[in-house]
């Protein structure tokens, strides 16, 4: 078997990606190694990624992120170990250290619906983003005038722009000019 990686560490911590280095030890059991697993455990799973065989005596270095770990998520602490694998089969793991995705900003709205309309009220309801590790602080809700034209349809302005809190679902927008056309955006 192969010597067993040594001084793995992550860096460079972004929302969805991080960088793992490490390095192999000049002991005549680090030759052949064919590639390398990075086990990877959190949000209670094991997910091993795998980096192709090279010499790395002087160290090593990949990027962790979504294109190689599409299950890599915002705020989360990851433990990590690495395992080189030669012709005689795997390693022992390294190590472990730990690496902690930062927060990001929210998910995009999937839906917004609008309901109870009146001549001068609506209700704007959507269903709570995933919040990416940092607490909503609020909605802004737009209700924003439709003006037509030969050329098409062209937004006038917005005649309400409330807040809703981090919790919030819905608002009733009140106070609106009766017998005009709104696009409505959260």
């Amino acid at each position: 078997y192969s010597s067993s990686p040594t001084d793995l560490v992550a860096s460079d911590a972004e929302p969805r990606g991080f960088d793992v280095a490490w390095s192999m030890r000049d002991d005549g059991k680090t030759d052949g190694i064919t590639q390398y697993q990075l086990n990877v455990f959190g949000g209670g799973s094991k997910y091993s990624l795998f980096f192709g065989g090279r010499d790395c005596r002087l160290g090593c270095s990949e990027r962790v992120d979504a294109t190689l770990f599409p299950e890599i998520t915002p705020k989360t602490r990851y433990i990590l170990t690495i395992q080189a694998r030669n012709a005689y089969g795997d390693s022992v793991a390294s190590a472990p250290v730990e690496a902690e995705t930062l927060a990001d900003a929210p998910d995009r709205l999937e839906s917004v619906n609008v309901s109870d309309v009146s001549e001068s009220s609506l209700t704007v309801s959507w269903a709570l983003p995933a919040d990416n590790g940092a607490p909503i602080s609020s909605f802004a809700i737009y209700v924003c005038e439709i003006r037509w034209s030969e050329a098409g349809d062209e937004h006038g302005p917005c005649v309400v722009s409330s807040a809703a809190g981090p919790s919030s679902t819905s608002k009733v927008v009140e106070q609106l000019p009766s017998g005009r056309n709104y696009t409505v955006h959260v």
